[in-house]
């Protein structure tokens, strides 16, 4: 009887020891479990946070690009608006003076300039247009008369040019081009000489065709 009943308590302690074990082995389990989820947890949580700073990182750049862009917009537009005023300034300045030149101009002509379109064509030498001996030229430098300025390459300076002789075979416009007086023949090209304020061409028979800054108003 004692022996039987030793043998049932062994048994029932191995059960029980069992039981302990088993349990302790689940309160391990779930701990592991409950850390290896924490763990993935954070590494996601970790991914997620980078991928935020790098979305805000890029959102930042493209806000900045933008600002920039627009900044630069801004000072453009300033800038044009800057020119425009001053483009507008010179050309009000620009009439001024023309229309005060005109009467200056025109107190410097005396019976040697033409008139066409509304402007005041001479020699840089003062030379009757009239003179039909083109074997002559500006020998002289000489200062421009107030009011007038070189003559542009323009079609109404052609005209005036070859509308008379001028005592020359070619006369000088602004660009050193040169053009045949109605004396005929072929124009070299010229260079118009400086020294200081005054000018001179450097071919003979050559003179300077000059107009009036401003037109008649």
């Amino acid at each position: 009887s004692l022996t039987h009943l030793g043998a049932e308590l062994d048994k029932k302690a191995s059960a029980e020891d069992l039981q302990k074990q088993r349990t302790a082995i689940d309160t391990s389990l779930t701990h592991l479990g409950a850390e290896l989820d924490k763990k993935v947890s954070a590494e996601d949580l970790q991914k997620q946070r980078t991928a935020i700073d790098n979305s805000l990182t890029l959102l930042g750049a493209e806000l900045d690009k933008k600002a920039s862009a627009e900044d630069l917009q801004d000072q453009r537009t300033a800038i044009d608006n800057s020119l425009t005023h001053l483009r507008k300034e010179i050309a009000t300045v620009k009439k001024e003076a023309e229309v005060g030149a005109w009467p200056v101009a025109q107190q410097g002509c005396k019976a040697n300039c033409v008139s066409y379109k509304g402007y005041l064509y001479r020699t840089l030498d003062d030379h009757d247009p009239g003179d039909t001996d083109a074997n002559q030229c500006q020998q002289d430098f000489l200062q421009l008369p107030a009011g007038f300025e070189v003559a542009p390459d323009d079609a109404e300076s052609k005209h005036v040019i070859a509308a008379h002789v001028w005592g020359t075979y070619c006369l000088i416009v602004a660009g050193n081009k040169a053009y045949a007086s109605s004396a005929g023949g072929y124009c070299l090209t010229p260079h118009l000489m400086q020294q200081g304020d005054k000018y001179s061409p450097d071919l003979c028979p050559d003179r300077v065709m000059l107009r009036s800054i401003g037109s008649q108003p």
